[in-house]
């Protein structure tokens, strides 16, 4: 499965009629399942900001994700990752971000509304023009859950 789409969006300021900004996206989609258990889902995206001021902000975007659920339905495995980098033509914004999430899950129970699982999360944002902005995360998460509501 492929899909593509593409938006435009215009904006003006309500205090100053001369300041506008036009805003594109494109993005690129795709789904594939190698097997019945194991499904593959690409992504790439670019925004491109154009305010009237001379100003162009663009931002690429690719993102992963790998999925994996057997069809005994106990456990499954995802993982995703994601990365962008936005800057602007003038300078005053250069930013990247790059982020994974892992998370492995097992069903507790016949009637599947009881899970215990396993997540890691790792984030970094980095940022060129302030760099004191720039942070770095990593996070774990235990979750079981007892009901479904």
């Amino acid at each position: 499965e492929l899909s593509f789409s593409s938006k435009e969006n215009s904006s003006i300021d309500k205090f100053d009629p001369s300041i506008r900004g036009t805003l594109y996206y494109h993005q690129v989609s795709g789904s594939y399942r190698p097997t019945d258990s194991i499904t593959l889902t690409p992504s790439l995206s670019l925004m491109d900001e154009r305010y009237s001021w001379g100003v162009r902000t663009t931002t690429p975007t690719a993102t992963l994700s790998l999925s994996y659920a057997p069809s005994d339905g106990r456990l499954s495995l995802s993982m995703y990752g994601f990365y962008n980098r936005s800057r602007s033509s003038d300078g005053s914004y250069d930013v990247k971000t790059v982020s994974l999430v892992n998370s492995l899950a097992w069903t507790l129970g016949k009637e599947k509304n009881r899970s215990l699982s396993f997540d890691v999360i790792s984030s970094q944002y980095l940022d060129a023009v302030y760099q004191s902005s720039s942070s770095k995360e990593l996070l774990g998460r235990v979750m079981w859950k007892a009901i479904a509501f």
